[in-house]
């Protein structure tokens, strides 16, 4: 009798062993993406590699969700309510603001969901923010253009979207590197919204108020700002600016340098919102020691950085290309979507689709 107890015990244990170590939450997990503002590339791409990283490697493991809210607090915070009213495992967001959620988003954690923020932040405790240094790619930006513009000379400022923390950060760090020039003067100031529209409709009537304008620090606008300075006739100048495909061959063009052009692209990487959907599966899967602050690397480059891709492959990408010809994504598609880690296996028509071949 002893010895059949003592068999069973070990077989038990046996059996207890081979059971794999299950997380707190019954897969597939159910994940919500929150967008808020939607009108410009960078957004619609970021949604698209995150889709298609998700098909790619987690495809049993993951549902994605996506919900819109466009650039409305009210309208985000009704989201974020209805996901927690139907039990998502994690949120990705693209927060409006970095405050007005955080009641919503106490609740969402007491219900023991996952929330995680990216390239823009919220404040809750609770809440994972992953970024990148927003700040040192607005210094470094401003930095590059004082030294095009010999530290003297006006300069226009083109921000983003208003009452977020990319804003502010890049803006403030602009402005904190200007200041030190005292032969710099601000003669203009305006949002761009993200977009090449709103950039060079507020561009062109700078312009038309602006007889001298000799640099321009703009958050987007390397399609919309070169284009209104050509249509009003003026000469091309020194912009500081985001990794627009059009603008990235603007620096590369002979002809456009020979016409005053010099410039220098950074990029908001548009993998973060992959990389949060990483961390959020690994935080659903058991790991406790994800930090709430999760930074990754970004884009600085200048015009000897630039390499033309031919068609978007892995392989390319692999190999460092950053910039394509014209006619296979549109003048506005940020071309610094890809990391070898983030983005793994997403290929440029998977970024500009969202959709995996079968």
């Amino acid at each position: 009798m002893k010895r059949l107890l003592i068999i069973t015990s070990l077989a038990l244990i046996v059996v207890a062993l081979m059971v794999p170590t299950q997380s707190a939450f019954a897969k597939p997990y159910r994940i919500a993406l929150s967008m808020s503002y939607i009108g410009n590339d960078w957004q619609g791409v970021t949604r698209n590699i995150l889709l298609a990283y998700a098909k790619l490697h987690y495809k049993d493991k993951v549902k994605v969700d996506v919900f819109v809210a466009g650039p409305s607090v009210p309208n985000q915070i009704r989201h974020l309510k209805q996901m927690i009213a139907k039990k998502y495992d994690g949120i990705i967001m693209y927060p409006i603001s970095p405050t007005a959620l955080n009641k919503t988003l106490g609740q969402a954690a007491k219900a023991g969901i996952v929330c995680m923020a990216y390239d823009s932040e919220v404040t809750h405790p609770e809440a994972y923010n992953l970024t990148f240094d927003q700040y040192d790619a607005g210094r470094r930006t401003a930095e590059w253009l004082a030294e095009a513009m010999n530290y003297e000379g006006n300069y226009v400022i083109i921000g983003g979207v208003p009452g977020t923390t990319v804003d502010k950060l890049r803006t403030q760090a602009a402005k904190d590197v200007f200041m030190k020039h005292p032969k710099m003067k601000m003669i203009a100031e305006f949002w761009g919204m993200w977009a090449q529209g709103p950039a060079e409709e507020g561009m062109a009537k700078v312009i038309a108020a602006h007889p001298k304008i000799d640099g321009v620090w703009a958050q987007v606008g390397g399609v919309g700002v070169p284009k209104a300075l050509m249509d009003a006739g003026r000469p091309l100048i020194p912009i500081a600016t985001e990794s627009a495909n059009l603008w990235r061959l603007h620096m590369m063009d002979p002809k456009m340098k020979e016409a005053g052009l010099s410039g220098v692209s950074y990029g908001s990487p548009l993998y973060q919102g992959a990389a949060a959907l990483q961390y959020v599966v690994r935080i659903l899967d058991g790991e406790t020691d994800i930090p709430k602050k999760i930074l990754i690397p970004y884009d600085y480059v200048e015009e000897k950085d630039l390499k033309l891709c031919e068609t978007g492959s892995t392989a390319e990408l692999e190999a460092g290309c950053n910039v394509y010809p014209a006619d296979i994504v549109s003048p506005g598609f940020f071309a610094d979507w890809y990391h070898p880690e983030f983005s793994k296996g997403v290929d440029l028509q998977m970024a500009l689709t969202g959709m995996v071949p079968e």
